[in-house]
């Protein structure tokens, strides 16, 4: 099975998380077949060096793209895709560290079920060091579960995912939207994609204070409004559901950081 790995780089990060990300995906116990890496706008030197290096040394695995301005996530990936010269493709942070069997579980469970249209899995969750474990971000494992919760909140893991690419673009691929990966998985589910998550850590993500930080902009708030009325539209919430899950999710939004980081992991993921 041939894997293509997509990843989106923009001037904000860092070179060195950059660079650790790319090695655990080299140092991998199953080697993809195509990194995929798009430049989401100018990029800073200082990333350019870390790609130039790995492009230099991986020229047969790594292609590198570059959008002309700065058009966001779900925009960059829309573009990525369509980039990948494989069925399956692989989500991967620019920030964030696989575990060194990720493919390999994932691989040896999508040919086991192969009807599996969309697989991810648990990410443990470190401060920016990745020194201080501080939780397990666990989701739902089957499809009927994973169905069920996508009306509470969005059953996957981005950065873990691998994916069909023909169901993603029958879904009509990415949209430009804030919570991208959460509309996308609608979407598709919509489309009658089958789906599961591995109950293994496929992650380790960096999440300390700025994720925290990203939970409570204007933003993040207006994503929230965002997703839902896209839930509403794709009749999979009603519109009780839609102000309950409005209500509920800027009412956390607007707690203070220092609530959210115990919130999060005690009450909230628990309750879910």
């Amino acid at each position: 099975m041939k894997i293509s790995v997509l990843i989106s780089v923009y001037y904000k990060e860092k070179p060195e998380y950059l660079q650790e990300a790319l090695e655990s995906i080299l140092n991998q116990t199953y080697m993809p077949s195509q990194i995929v890496i798009i430049k989401d706008g100018e990029v800073t030197q200082e990333l350019e060096n870390v790609l130039n290096i790995y492009k230099e040394k991986f020229y047969n695995l790594i292609d590198i793209y570059k959008l002309e301005e700065h058009l966001g996530l779900g925009e960059a990936l829309k573009f990525g895709v369509n980039k990948c010269k494989y069925e399956y493709i692989a989500r991967m942070d620019s920030d964030d560290i696989a575990v060194k069997d990720r493919f390999e579980k994932q691989v040896e469970y999508l040919k086991e079920n192969p009807q599996v249209d969309i697989l991810g899995g648990y990410i443990e969750e470190y401060d920016e060091e990745l020194k201080k474990l501080i939780d397990i971000r666990k989701i739902p494992l089957s499809n009927k579960e994973i169905r069920k919760k996508l009306k509470i909140i969005s059953p996957f893991n981005h950065g873990t995912v691998i994916f069909k690419k023909q169901k993603v673009l029958e879904a009509g691929n990415y949209n430009n939207c804030i919570m991208e990966d959460y509309d996308l998985w609608a979407r598709m589910i919509l489309k009658n994609a089958q789906t599961a998550n591995l109950a293994k850590v496929l992650i380790k993500s960096r999440t300390g204070k700025t994720m925290y930080r990203k939970r409570s902009t204007k933003k993040y708030i207006q994503g929230i409004y965002q997703i839902e009325r896209n839930l509403l539209n794709y009749k999979i919430i009603n519109k009780v559901e839609y102000f309950y899950n409005v209500i509920t999710r800027i009412l956390i939004a607007k707690t203070p950081i220092s609530m959210k980081i115990w919130i999060y992991p005690h009450i909230i993921r628990k309750i879910n």
